[in-house]
């Protein structure tokens, strides 16, 4: 009896599909190659390639922008990724605001997945673990901070 259960068990995982499989399958699908797929995640190309490797996931808020990057070109296949990376497929895009009004002011501080997303990008862009940077992001901010230096005034100066 064990031998049955432990052969329908690895028939059961053989057609399981893998996350690595399933990213690979998609981004094919919906026509990308791994370069195009990570400029629209604004990543480097050897972290599309790590993830379809098997030797990495998409980590945080990463997850959720592979989904909403895949929508954009086929919601059926975002589902299926979305489910395989265990996300909730990001709902329909707002329909188009009326141009001839500007949109009002947003006073809102950037969410906990917008920093999360900062801190994987320029991650990635060093080549260093996300966890190696946050300290040095949040010295780097508690300096701005203490300067009273604006992230408009940072951000000007770092482009100079």
């Amino acid at each position: 009896m064990t031998d049955v259960v432990l052969l329908s068990y690895r028939r059961l995982m053989a057609r399981r599909r893998s996350i690595h499989e399933t990213l690979r399958d998609a981004r094919v699908t919906i026509g990308l190659r791994q370069k195009e797929l990570a400029a629209l995640l604004g990543l480097a190309p050897r972290t599309v390639a790590r993830w379809e490797a098997g030797e990495t996931v998409p980590q945080g808020p990463m997850r959720t922008a592979l989904v909403a990057a895949i929508a954009e070109r086929d919601s059926a296949i975002a589902a299926t990724v979305a489910e395989a990376i265990g996300v909730t497929l990001p709902a329909p895009p707002a329909p188009p605001v009326d141009a001839s009004k500007p949109p009002p002011p947003s006073d809102e501080a950037p969410t906990i997945e917008a920093l999360q997303a900062a801190v994987y990008l320029a991650a990635d862009a060093l080549g260093v673990p996300a966890a190696a940077l946050r300290p040095v992001l949040a010295r780097f901010l508690l300096h701005l901070t203490a300067s009273r230096i604006s992230l408009d005034e940072a951000r000007a100066r770092l482009r100079s």
